[in-house]
């Protein structure tokens, strides 16, 4: 019995519990970018995307940093080029 539970306990070992963060670069960019006097940034200008097909990944960006609560997504509009957000006490640190 004992040498069975050893096997399930090393191929549970073998499973990743905790995945790798999606978007983790470009959300440690946005981080980066907060100014002090304002909590409100524009995804778009803080990464540097000029081009339009880079929109719905600013998109996506802003709503994985919801789903992690490091801001709120307030405002976005693709013809102005703008996904703008607040950021949370969480993002803040």
């Amino acid at each position: 019995m004992l040498r069975r539970d050893v096997r399930i306990n090393a191929v549970i070992a073998d499973v990743e519990i905790f995945p790798k963060m999606k978007y983790g670069k470009e959300i440690d960019i946005v981080l980066r970018a907060r100014k002090s006097n304002t909590d409100m940034l524009n995804i778009i200008d803080a990464l540097a995307y000029n081009t339009a097909d880079k929109f719905q990944d600013a998109f996506d960006i802003a709503l994985e940093m919801d789903r992690q609560n490091l801001v709120k997504l307030l405002y976005s509009n693709f013809d102005a080029g703008k996904v703008i957000v607040d950021f949370t006490l969480l993002g803040k640190k």
